[in-house]
């Protein structure tokens, strides 16, 4: 098939001036096979595009769960229940199975509550602005980018944004004695989506508390991989899955804890564990509570399959350390700190 003729933009315009800015990686798209590349055909993790098959080392189904034969069997009679797609928005209506997902996180998580969003994009961009408040945003100057754009929310509606250190407690604290007036909300990742390291969380989360601020973790590359270690615990990942919190020892006093269940539990899905005054307050003020399509059911479905599917002998609330051998060789690498 023959490529339609690209079409430059007229000079000077808004259009021209974003692909100006963004002509490194509009290169590399058009000269890399395998970015923006269209799958014909999956065979396990292999993928075919065009003519070509190919070892998938790109995947971010960490457990495997997007292929597990018992997920994808009991997804069925929940269609047949449910139909394909809630017809309301969470404001209106959820199906229970919300509710019982929910349930379980907190039992998992070891948390008071916990709300259900679709993805950790809608939670840091409908978040971020209300527990800031016209405050101060705190930002890990290597947090993940969709914190970034929630902060750019939060700053449009009156609050201040400060970019902290990469990981620099010191430099963090420095900032809060700069502002003292609150809400302060200290944003960072959990696990580092490049890197594979956990934040220095019990210094950020100290500070937190000794400031009255706020620490929101992003943990969308840790939940459902790591969890909480014992002294006998001979995995270094730890077990059951509830993430870096609970993996390094922490406890959940002045933390805001988010994730997406979409790495480990292959499923259109993400949350936030939080008070439940504020999960009450989130109720009535994110818009994608109040107005977003819901996951579908496909979705909630694999979640709570997720729970069931891990192996004999371990806890079922949730995932554990006991690793399938799909999971992605990103979380494999060794820690540049021991946890």
């Amino acid at each position: 098939m023959a490529e339609s003729p690209t079409v430059q933009p007229e000079a000077g315009t808004w259009l021209e001036s974003w692909l100006r800015a963004c002509a490194e990686l509009d290169r590399l798209q058009a000269g890399n096979p395998l970015l923006d590349a269209v799958i014909d055909e999956v065979d396990g993790r292999r993928i075919r595009v065009g003519d070509r098959w190919l070892h998938d080392f790109a995947s971010c189904n960490y457990l495997g769960l997007d292929l597990d034969r018992e997920v994808i069997e009991g997804i069925p009679a929940y269609l047949d229940r449910w139909g394909t797609h809630p017809g309301w928005s969470r404001m209106l209506g959820s199906p229970v199975l919300y509710e019982q997902i929910e349930a379980e996180l907190r039992e998992l998580l070891g948390v008071e509550d916990a709300l259900l969003l679709p993805t950790l994009t809608h939670i840091h961009a409908a978040v971020i602005p209300v527990l800031a408040d016209g405050g101060t945003v705190l930002l890990d100057a290597r947090a993940h980018k969709t914190i970034h754009d929630g902060a750019v929310i939060a700053r449009a509606r009156g609050a201040t944004v400060e970019r902290f250190a990469h990981d620099d407690p010191d430099d963090l604290e420095r900032l809060l004695r700069q502002h003292p007036r609150g809400p302060r909300l200290i944003c960072t990742d959990g696990i580092n989506s490049m890197t594979g390291n956990p934040p220095r969380l019990a210094e950020l989360a100290a500070l937190a508390r000794a400031y009255d601020a706020i620490l929101y973790v992003d943990d969308g590359h840790g939940f459902g991989v790591v969890g909480e270690r014992s002294r006998e615990e001979l995995c270094p990942y730890g077990r059951r899955g509830n993430g870096v919190v609970r993996h390094l020892g922490e406890r959940y006093d002045n933390v805001v804890l988010t994730a997406g269940f979409s790495k480990a539990y292959s499923s259109l899905l993400a949350f936030i564990a939080c008070p439940s005054p504020v999960k009450r307050l989130l109720k009535i003020t994110a818009p994608p509570y109040l107005y977003s399509g819901p996951s579908p059911i496909a979705s909630l479905a694999s979640s709570c399959w997720g729970y069931r599917s891990m192996p004999a002998g371990v806890t079922s609330s949730g995932p554990c350390s006991t690793a399938r051998p799909s999971v992605c060789w990103t979380i494999s690498r060794s820690w540049a700190r021991p946890p």
